[in-house]
């Protein structure tokens, strides 16, 4: 492993860190608003600050882990992607054709000795 990869590895799991440490205080929080709501008793208003936070939690989500189903940060997503555009186009392209006709396999060919070509050097050439 390079020194490059490395620093890659280490910044995301950073991310990840940071990221289970907000979850965690933001579970705590809902926990907190809930019961300052409940023993105050002035109506209920403990989810708007757990509903901005949450989005908050969601958008830091999204920017360490991607979207689910979208993995366009991983750095083999693209090359997956061409592989299988271009196993489509072929596939358009070569279902067209005629199908092979049964009964003439490659195996059923008679087997042909490749004859080595010799060449002579000509009178300018050095040998």
């Amino acid at each position: 492993m390079n020194k490059s990869d490395y620093k890659k590895a280490r910044k995301k799991v950073k991310a990840k860190k940071k990221f289970y440490q907000h979850l965690s205080t933001y579970l705590v929080f809902c926990v907190f608003f809930f019961l300052l709501n409940y023993f105050t008793g002035e109506g209920w208003w403990f989810y708007w600050p757990i509903l901005g936070w949450g989005i908050g939690v969601a958008l830091n989500y999204i920017n360490v882990f991607g979207l689910p189903g979208f993995p366009t940060d991983d750095p083999d997503w693209e090359e997956m992607e061409m592989e299988k555009e271009l196993e489509k186009i072929n596939r358009k392209k070569y279902s067209s054709l005629e199908e092979p006709q049964e009964g003439l396999e490659l195996d059923d060919l008679p087997e042909q000795k490749a004859v080595p070509q010799t060449r002579q050097p000509g009178e300018d050439e050095l040998v």
